[in-house]
């Protein structure tokens, strides 16, 4: 089992990295919120924390910034109904303190506003997964990916992106750009979100 890889991303499309560790690349799929912080740090080494996904006609490596992400996401993949893909979506949109308080909290809306989750799955995560997430911390990032700004601003920023509407190809750009400024520091997600927004109108983005 492939559970950690640390390397050079040498390319990065869609939710979709290409990380070569020791001559031998890797292709990675990873939710929009890791992608985002992963792909900011492109031209450092990164350690990427993995879930390998075995079925009859593929191999599927999962990959994610954190711990606690993927550790949410194997249990999300345990539950009825669940795959890695609706997995991915869920952890796109959501954080992992926020998905553990929508199933604790039963908060159905959060889980049904996101594409390809209906009410029944949601009804179903909220029984099947309610208390399976004790010892699940919030993510911390490792030495290798350190982010100019806070990630949890970053990642809220890319949340809020994605539910206007905006690709992730749109969004990562962009803030990597803003996480560079040298007031990204002390930028809070609103901030992030009022300033992406700018740039993509600036640019043309609808």
């Amino acid at each position: 089992m492939i559970s950690q890889l640390t390397g050079h991303i040498i390319h990065a499309q869609g939710n979709t990295i290409i990380l070569e560790v020791n001559g031998v690349g890797y292709d990675i799929e990873l939710p929009n919120r890791c992608y985002t912080v992963l792909t900011q740090q492109a031209s450092r080494t990164v350690t990427i924390m993995t879930h390998l996904s075995i079925r009859e006609d593929a191999h599927l490596l999962f990959g994610f910034s954190d711990q606690p992400t993927r550790d949410a996401f194997k249990r999300l993949i345990k539950a009825s109904g669940i795959g890695p893909k609706a997995a991915l979506a869920i952890l796109s949109q959501l954080t992992v303190d926020a998905l553990i308080q929508c199933i604790e909290t039963k908060d159905i809306s959060q889980l049904t506003a996101i594409k390809g989750i209906g009410p029944k799955v949601a009804q179903r995560l909220m029984v099947e997964l309610k208390g399976s997430f004790s010892g699940i911390s919030a993510p911390i990032l490792n030495q290798h990916v350190v982010q100019p700004a806070p990630t949890h601003a970053l990642m809220q920023a890319n949340a809020v992106l994605m539910k206007l509407g905006y690709r992730a190809s749109q969004i990562t750009p962009v803030l990597k750009q803003l996480s560079q400024s040298d007031e990204s520091s002390t930028c809070s997600s609103e901030m992030l979100v009022k300033q992406a927004l700018q740039h993509l109108s600036s640019e043309g983005v609808q």
